[in-house]
This record gives structure tokens, sequence and C-alpha cells, in this order.
């Protein structure tokens, strides 16, 4: 990210990357929310 913020005429392909990494970021909280939400139902623990 830095390399790309200092080269001259990079900054789309930095802000790019930002928001892949945001998108992954989200992605995976959902994942692990219903990963938790389909042990919760394995188990039956009511919540």
């Amino acid at each position: 990210m830095y390399t790309l913020i200092e080269t001259l005429g990079a900054e789309i392909a930095a802000a790019r990357l930002c928001i892949i990494a945001i998108i992954l970021a989200l992605l995976s909280l959902l994942f692990f929310e219903w990963l938790i939400r389909c042990g919760r139902k394995r188990l039956g623990a009511m919540c």
C-alpha cells in the first residue's frame, strides 16, 4: 500500500486494494456469523 501511495498515478490502484481488503474483511465476518448460527442450530441452543 505504501509503495502504491508513493508512486505517482497509482492512487487508484491503492484505493482498489483498500476496497478489496474491506470487502474481504466484511465477507469473512459474515461467513463467521453464519458458522456460529449453524453451530447453534446443530447444538439446539436458544439465544
